[in-house]
């Protein structure tokens, strides 16, 4: 990575001790708070409600979401009706399916490049918007503080292993980005979505703090003050991220997330069935393409493949696309057995992407 560093990830740090596996999905109880009973299910198969909330993501309300695009498109003052903030993965891309296809929309769509966007999901990106006759606009820092601040912080945290605060800078930044875009634009609605399956990642934010504190109290002393440096050259580089990327009032440069009261947040998945095979069999027929078919989702960042899926393989046994896997499996939309390989798959290839995130901040 950098002459003074090793490499933020240590295979042999990945594999964690063997625990008792559930038959059902792919937790074991290795994951906190969740247990393997004597019939060789989890806890949370046996506990879980996903498969009804799963079934309430299936509503549809889409005349009441066309009558509001009507709205929109008669409120227009320029080329365009809305913003989407597209990465190329699964959700932005349907948010942009609907947008354009069913509600008749000309949105313009934003990608926020930070340095470390997987090469299939910038292709995705590139090629719905041209199938669909939409304009694609990136935004990237111009210091790269982005990319530094991921350097930074993974260094002070490579003797942990942890990496969750790698990811500290991206949502504000996202959201000052579409924010900026729009208000150059004069552009009020914002289409989003949400997905259950990747929502419920059944972690709780207090038990990864409480983690990252114990990693952090077992670290040599002697380590501390090159963490300390890299801790500060991380938080200088948010701090110039932020005023490179803010947007009015001055109260959004601390929020954890920015807030324009103009904006008007509408969230699609609300409105339109959010069935994963189904969104899938949509956006192929465009040339978009999932890496992982049978798992479409979270592809579209390499932090994620690699520090991220370190950090959750060490405490909980699983990658993060493991645990979306189970999230799958319980509400019935895909068994163990079709998502065993790519479930393995993700594992099999965390030292290799964490060998692509290194080249890549070496350069910064």
């Amino acid at each position: 990575m950098t002459k003074e560093g090793t490499q933020p990830v240590s295979p042999d740090s990945v594999a964690p001790p063997a625990h008792h596996n559930c038959n059902t999905c792919f937790f074991t109880d290795a994951f906190p708070g969740v247990t393997v009973e004597a019939d060789q299910r989890c806890s949370v198969c046996h506990q879980s409600r996903i498969t009804e909330e799963f079934h309430a993501h299936l509503t549809s309300n889409l005349v009441e979401l066309q009558r509001l695009a009507a709205e929109w498109r008669a409120q227009r003052k320029g080329r365009y009706d809305c913003i989407i903030g597209g990465s190329g993965g699964l959700d932005s891309s349907y948010v942009l399916y609907i947008a354009k296809q069913l509600l008749g929309l000309n949105p313009l769509v934003v990608k926020y490049d930070h340095g470390f966007n997987h090469e299939a999901a910038d292709r995705n990106l590139r090629t719905l918007c041209e199938s669909l006759g939409v304009d694609l606009e990136v935004e990237r820092s111009r210091g790269q503080h982005d990319g530094r601040y991921v350097k930074h912080m993974a260094l002070a945290l490579r003797h942990t292993g942890l990496y969750w605060p790698v990811c500290g800078f991206c949502a504000h930044a996202i959201h000052s980005v579409i924010y900026r875009k729009a208000l150059r634009n004069g552009l009020t609605i914002v289409l989003g979505s949400a997905n259950i399956f990747e929502g419920k990642l059944h972690m709780k934010r207090s038990r990864k703090i409480e983690l990252l504190k114990q990693a952090l109290w077992r670290t040599h002393l002697t380590r501390w003050p090159g963490m300390l440096w890299h801790f500060t050259l991380a938080a200088w580089h948010l701090l110039c991220l932020r005023l490179e990327l803010h947007v009015p009032p001055l109260s959004n440069f601390f929020a954890r997330s920015p807030h324009v009261p103009a904006m008007r947040h509408v969230t699609v998945s609300r409105f339109v069935p959010w069935n994963v095979p189904e969104m899938v069999l949509a956006l192929e027929k465009l040339g978009w393409r999932a890496p992982h078919p049978a798992l479409p989702m979270r592809f579209d960042c390499i932090i994620e493949d690699s520090l991220l899926n370190t950090t959750w393989k060490q405490t909980s046994g699983l990658t993060v696309q493991g645990v979306i896997a189970c999230n799958l499996v319980h509400a019935g939309v895909r068994t163990r057995e079709e998502l065993a390989e790519t479930v393995a798959g993700y594992d099999a290839g965390i030292v290799a992407a964490t060998r692509e995130v290194e080249k890549r901040m070496a350069d910064l």
